[in-house]
């Protein structure tokens, strides 16, 4: 944080976004001084040529675009994150940054809403290590049997 008011003084900058390597990204505007660090999301690292330079390039791009500080800040971390995964230089398509902000992003009780959507979710998630498990019920008051329903059904899930 010293660092973060020292560049927004010296440097008379609205804000000052650093980045943190595999600790994601730290950010503070000027206006209100509230620090924030955006982790970063696990993943397989191959190579970390070119990150910083997605997280400038993003940033820029979503400022643009008129994104907030921190949805652009956001963005950019999910789309560094997606290049460290590529050997050398790599770009970003827009269906893997929606990918990764599928994973990384609460659901907020969204709904998949076609088998294209959901296609895309587990072909994502599978491709971040993780395994997916399908299962039916009706969840709107969990109970025990519930729950040794969902642990039965994440076990079948794991090989």
């Amino acid at each position: 944080m010293a660092a973060a008011d020292w560049l927004l003084e010296q440097c008379k900058l609205e804000a000052a976004v650093i980045t943190l390597g595999k600790d994601g990204v730290f950010f503070m505007a000027r206006e209100g001084r509230n620090p924030h660090i955006i982790p970063t999301h696990a993943r397989q690292v191959y190579d970390v040529t070119g990150a910083g330079d997605t997280v400038i390039a993003h940033l820029g791009l979503h400022l643009a675009d008129g994104a907030t500080l921190e949805e652009a800040v956001r963005l950019a971390n999910a789309a560094a994150g997606i290049v460290v995964a590529k050997l050398g230089t790599a770009t970003v398509r827009r269906e893997e940054l929606l990918d990764a902000l599928a994973l990384s992003e609460p659901r907020q009780g969204k709904v998949v809403s076609s088998p294209e959507d959901l296609d895309r979710l587990v072909t994502a998630l599978k491709a971040n290590g993780r395994i997916v498990v399908f299962t039916n019920g009706v969840f709107d008051i969990l109970h025990s049997g519930h729950l040794k329903y969902l642990r039965e059904a994440r076990a079948a899930g794991i090989s």
